[in-house]
């Protein structure tokens, strides 16, 4: 039973719902910057990011994070968007190791730099223990009433394919020089870094989904960001001069896009929505 006083145990806390609202903008500057203007990167963000393809890349990353923080300010239910809060704080602690490592690299002279430094030796742990704040008060008054579940059959899947972003995410991060060679387009030691933590916050957020598997914890998620994918295709038709197009890697990359994020996304949404609203209204 909820406690007396906190008829909803399960809210997203007020101070969830503000630090989102304060992260919106900048995510999405730092899209607009990134995305948009991606050749006058050393102009206006903390460092000049080369080739396109990367500047890009990271700015449809923040674009989905932006997607992610507004349903934060919105939703009224943890449980709805809890799921996404740690991949932001892989993503967020990887770029803050980066920037340690890579220190040289970035444009100290500018004041998006300081910014960038602020943001990644903060947010973590400022993410961090806005999840077990959350996590700690959550008391779910019981079952979701049209609950449904991902089939293992779905849940394998995107457990595998979650797993082999995270291995990849793991070998761009700890030996990026091992795959420089292999990846489709040109990387340095520090984009490397940066393309692992993109990588690291989708694996994450997947070996999530495939270990949990309550569609009530993934909806309010995905379905805002049905729109990511077309971002992200975006960036690879824009930038494919960027890419080495004998590279057989190019070509899976490609791939993978198109196959799991263009149509994967949509594939899994519309049918397990089906699912429960068939099961809401055989239960009215």
């Amino acid at each position: 039973m909820p406690t007396p006083g906190h008829p909803n145990r399960d809210e997203v806390l007020r101070e969830t719902r503000w630090v989102a609202i304060l992260i919106i903008p900048v995510l999405l500057a730092a899209f607009v910057i990134l995305y948009f203007f991606p050749d006058s990167s050393g102009e206006y963000f903390a460092w000049p990011i080369k080739p396109r393809m990367s500047a890009m890349m990271l700015g449809a990353t923040y674009f989905t994070g932006a997607i992610y923080f507004s349903v934060v300010a919105r939703s009224k239910v943890w449980h709805q968007v809890r799921l996404g809060l740690l991949p932001v704080v892989l993503f967020a602690s990887i770029l803050g190791v980066a920037t340690i490592m890579h220190w040289a690299k970035f444009s100290h002279d500018k004041p998006q730099f300081w910014l960038w430094v602020l943001l990644y030796s903060v947010l973590p742990f400022v993410l961090l223990w806005l999840w077990l704040r959350n996590e700690r008060r959550a008391r779910p008054s019981g079952t979701v009433a049209d609950e449904v579940f991902l089939n293992h059959r779905t849940r394998v899947l995107i457990g595998v394919i979650g797993s082999g972003l995270a291995v990849t995410s793991l070998a761009l991060f700890a030996m990026p020089t091992a795959v420089i060679d292999y990846w489709p387009w040109k990387l340095s030691a520090l984009t490397a870094r940066i393309t692992s933590a993109e990588l690291g916050l989708f694996a994450f957020f997947m070996l999530e989904v495939a270990l949990i598997g309550r569609w009530s914890e993934v909806r309010k998620l995905l379905f805002p960001q049905l729109v990511s994918p077309v971002v992200f295709v975006v960036s690879i038709a824009a930038s494919w001069d960027n890419f080495d197009q004998s590279n057989p890697f190019t070509w899976g990359f490609v791939a993978f896009v198109l196959i799991v994020f263009l149509v994967g996304f949509p594939a899994l949404y519309f049918p397990m929505e089906a699912e429960r609203k068939r099961l809401a209204g055989s239960n009215a």
